[in-house]
């Protein structure tokens, strides 16, 4: 079993949240503050237990979350759903994915977008809505769309960890 330390779970978020973009070492540590033999440290610590990959490009060792492994998996789905907590109440029961940032952004598969828009709107009032189908939503993830990527790297996953972890798998 492995434990994660505070830099090991910023990592983890961090390459979750810019997932179409690709780091070294050196610009992970930099973006978070952290210290190169930090990052090293931890990189090397989470590639070992199977949670990272690394992928020699040229002279640069680029890293990303091993979708395939299904403990790297859960890990990063327990991550990203530490980063905010939000009183969903029901519409939980109408949604698949939420996620937050100045925009609020709904991954649902249901046609009454007027009720999830005024649930959504009474929870967020000061926030721009988009509401998309799931396939739209694994399309844009796919595709890198650059609002998804935005809202993302920027946001809190508010609900619907798993769908982003599922959809994330396939994008490299």
């Amino acid at each position: 079993m492995i434990s994660i330390s505070d830099n090991e779970g910023t990592i983890i978020d961090f390459i979750i949240k810019n997932y179409s973009k690709r780091y070294t070492i050196r610009e992970i540590a930099l973006n978070l503050k952290i210290s190169p033999a930090g990052a090293h440290k931890s990189l090397k610590k989470l590639g070992q237990a199977g949670i990272v990959k690394s992928e020699k490009l040229g002279t640069g060792l680029f890293y990303d979350i091993d979708y395939n492994n299904r403990a790297a998996r859960h890990l990063a789905c327990f991550i990203i759903s530490q980063t905010k907590d939000y009183s969903l109440g029901e519409l939980k029961e109408l949604v698949k994915a939420v996620i937050v940032n100045k925009h609020v952004l709904v991954v649902s598969d249901t046609h009454d977008h007027s009720k999830i828009r005024a649930d959504v709107f009474n929870l967020f009032k000061d926030k721009e809505i988009m509401i998309m189908t799931e396939e739209e939503f694994r399309s844009g993830v796919m595709r890198a769309d650059k609002k998804i990527t935005d809202i993302l790297g920027s946001g809190s996953v508010a609900y619907g960890e798993e769908l982003l972890i599922k959809s994330l798998r396939g994008f490299r």
